[in-house]
């Protein structure tokens, strides 16, 4: 049996010589815990219970390897840390409180999104040098047959993407029961008799049983392990509290932004380079806002809970009234709504707006989502036209977004069109990506751009018969053009010092 002085040290060291290119992956993997696992029979990273990542590898099953495949495995297994793929579990299961079969099942679905981000934007351009170009197979793509998935998209995006899918095929991997292993029960203890109209992917058995759920073929066949088994770190959520997973979940976090920073600072002082296509998830993971978000949201949502609470005390309780004269108690307040502070984004991509200040803004966003807890957003992408549309919980990662649209002319007027609910087909670029359904009433629009476009109706700007509805921040880049017909409030990214 080999060590690991021989074997994954080996290979780690090579990604960090100039002989492996200096490679940030590498760096990436030196700064994680680990530890040898014997009988494991793969390779991962996992979590532990106080937050660390910690790589397990079984040394037989490294030898038994090619030294290429040793370096992929290694690669796509820094590229899940440094991407925070595995805290990004930790918050998906924390949004989608379920039986821990369900919870199994969607997670296969996250994990599948998530082998797709790591091996589009760490393993593709392996595959393009003379050294790895034998070794692309069994390596799942988003573009191969049958998915035909863009690539250059976010683990969170191939998510989308493979629910959509299911949707298609009749499937609901909500409704999927697995067994304690969480494999999937696809067995036939009945065939599912053809749809009856209910669209929902079940039927009858034919022995009169429950309702069988069957994955589609295609999502069978992309369950079969890819680079690695899945390590299950999810267990040991299993006898945590939710403030002991919150608290697990941000020491992850802080752990990733060390690791990374560490990793990058090592690769550039040895003159090596870092994916262009992960610069600027890295940039972004690793700023800071400098627009005083807490403070801004603090008075707005003071005076938005108040106009909230005064709306809901229009209508009395229906059960006080029957004993408010006799006991004298006010029949209010009424029903009163979720407080939830929904903000709609505009981000102006424009070719005047350089990749640093669409950074900016991306950190920006990040800051303003972790100003209160309540806060949400739509953001919306726009140069001469709306590019991309969606939407943001307090709990998303800015960082899993930056994929930039746009680059052309400017116009401000598309997204204040669309903030008002008049926008036509002429304020869209014909292939974005928008929302469907309906979003909630705006309580704060924020406008992220250079300032470099007409503003006033006069000169073909939005000022101001396109007003919004609400209170306006207008965030410029430090050396952003000011005008007078800006509606709100005015602010500048600071760059410090």
């Amino acid at each position: 049996m080999q060590t690991e002085t021989n074997t994954l040290s080996q290979v780690i060291q090579w990604a960090c010589s100039a002989r492996g290119g200096n490679n940030f992956w590498g760096r990436v993997m030196n700064g994680c815990g680990r530890k040898e696992a014997p009988g494991l029979g793969t390779a991962g990273v996992t979590i532990t219970r106080d937050g660390r990542y910690l790589m397990l590898w079984d040394p037989d099953f490294f030898e038994s390897i090619s030294v290429q495949t040793r370096i992929i495995i290694v690669v796509h297994e820094a590229a899940h840390l440094a991407l925070s793929h595995l805290e990004r579990g930790i918050a998906f299961r924390s949004r989608h409180p379920a039986k821990p079969s369900i919870l199994r099942q969607l997670h296969q679905l996250l994990n599948i999104a998530q082998d797709f981000a790591v091996n589009d934007i760490a393993i593709r351009p392996m595959l393009n040098t003379k050294e790895f170009e034998h070794a692309a197979d069994g390596i799942l793509f988003p573009e191969n047959a049958p998915y035909n998935f863009p690539t250059g998209l976010s683990a969170d995006e191939y998510l989308a993407l493979l629910l959509q899918k299911c949707e298609k095929d009749n499937y609901d991997p909500a409704k999927q029961e697995t067994d304690e292993n969480g494999m999937p029960l696809d067995i036939d203890i009945g065939i599912a008799l053809p749809q009856n109209g209910d669209g929902n992917g079940e039927g009858q058995s034919s022995q009169g049983k429950s309702p069988v759920n069957v994955a589609p073929d295609w999502l069978k066949e992309i369950r079969r392990p890819l680079l690695h088994a899945p390590l299950d770190w999810q267990k040991i959520m299993d006898t945590m509290t939710d403030s002991e997973i919150e608290r697990l979940r941000n020491n992850a976090k802080t752990e990733v932004k060390n690791i990374v920073r560490k990793a990058a600072e090592q690769t550039l002082k040895g003159r090596g380079t870092i994916p262009e296509s992960l610069q600027a998830y890295i940039d972004a993971l690793l700023a800071e806002p400098t627009v005083p978000w807490k403070e801004i949201l603090h008075n707005l949502l003071r005076s938005s809970v108040s106009s909230k609470l005064a709306e809901s005390t229009a209508w009395p309780h229906v059960g006080l009234l029957a004993v408010s004269d006799d006991q004298g108690l006010e029949p209010y307040p009424g029903m009163q709504k979720d407080f939830e502070f929904f903000v709609s984004v505009a981000i102006d991509t424009s070719g005047s707006v350089s990749d640093a200040d669409f950074i900016d803004f991306m950190t920006e966003i990040k800051g303003l989502l972790k100003a209160h807890t309540s806060v949400s957003a739509r953001i919306m992408f726009y140069d001469a036209a709306i590019q991309r549309e969606f939407t943001l919980d307090h709990d998303d990662e800015v960082e899993y977004h930056c994929t930039r649209y746009g680059y052309g002319g400017t116009n401000f007027c598309p997204p204040f069109r669309r903030l008002l609910g008049i926008d036509t087909d002429n304020d869209w670029e014909k292939s974005a990506e928008k929302i469907t359904g309906q979003v909630p009433r705006s309580d704060l629009f924020v406008h992220l751009t250079d300032g470099y476009a007409p503003v006033h109706a006069s000169e073909g700007g939005p000022m101001p018969e396109l007003t919004p509805p609400c209170p306006c921040i207008w965030v410029l880049t430090e050396s952003g053009k000011e005008d007078p017909h800006m509606y709100g409030t005015v602010v500048h990214i600071s760059q410090g010092e």
